[in-house]
């Protein structure tokens, strides 16, 4: 990184599957773009270019975790591979690293995403409170507090809808237990916590929510309604569109120690 104000947005990645990283190219190429930043680059834990590789050559630069939320990677896992002592480190030559929070984590986020299920429910017309929003995060059978933020998220969309919960593909409640999960609600809006459709986006949750494959090729970013348990199913691609959580990330590297210009 040569240049004066520099962008460094870090996903996990995967050696698996190479679309993987696409969320987190576009949150760089839209914030590198919209932030007036000098350059904009990525860098990932599973797959090139990788965290240790990293070497801060700009005046300043701002470091984004692009994850679903905060937990071990963000809080200790990127700082550790990177050399961050918190939010701002500065380095040895004076060289300064301004590093944010995810922009899942950021206190506006249940509003935007509320806002957005709104919009998913008023074009048929589906009343708000007849639906269950099913929260769904990756979970981890090794950290107690791998679900806070779905927990916390489901906690803060409740009020308005039938009900919101949290489910998980590590650890319980398990999400193929959706249907006991949701209660007697007959329309359910599935909000995966996941960066991107890597193998348990279009392979592992799609089946439980009767989607038909074919449907994940398509740009659309909210998938039916579908039939599913008796329900009327609607599933969002992903947490939110690239522009709006630019705009979170922008929020939040502007309120940095200080500031990110």
């Amino acid at each position: 990184m040569t240049a004066k104000r520099a962008l460094l947005v870090v996903g996990h990645g995967s050696t698996r599957r190479p679309d993987a990283a696409r969320p987190t190219l576009e949150l760089a190429r839209v914030l590198g773009r919209r932030g007036g930043f000098d350059e904009a680059a990525t860098a990932f834990w599973k797959q090139p270019p990788y965290l240790d590789t990293v070497r801060f050559r700009a005046p300043v630069t701002c470091v984004v975790p692009n994850f679903a939320g905060e937990g071990l990677f963000t809080r200790h896992r990127i700082p550790e591979a990177l050399g961050l002592a918190g939010p701002e480190t500065v380095l040895d030559d004076g060289r300064r690293v301004l590093y944010t929070r995810p922009p899942m984590a950021h206190p506006r986020l249940p509003v935007v995403l509320r806002e957005r299920l709104d919009s998913v429910l008023a074009g048929p017309g589906i009343d708000p409170r007849e639906t269950a929003v099913l929260v769904v995060g990756h979970g981890s059978r090794r950290t107690e507090s791998a679900g806070d933020t779905a927990h916390r998220l489901a906690g803060a969309l409740a009020p308005g809808f039938g009900t919101a919960v949290a489910a998980f593909l590590e650890q319980p409640p398990w999400v193929h237990d959706w249907r006991s999960l949701v209660g007697d609600r007959p329309h359910v809006v599935v909000v995966p916590l996941l960066m991107g459709e890597g193998m348990h986006g279009r392979d592992d949750l799609p089946p439980l929510f009767n989607l038909d494959p074919d449907a994940l090729a398509s740009a659309d970013p909210v998938l039916g309604p579908v039939a599913a348990g008796g329900r009327e199913v609607f599933y969002l691609r992903g947490p939110l569109p690239v522009e709006t959580a630019a705009d979170l990330a922008l929020d939040m590297i502007g309120d940095g120690p200080t500031g990110a210009g």
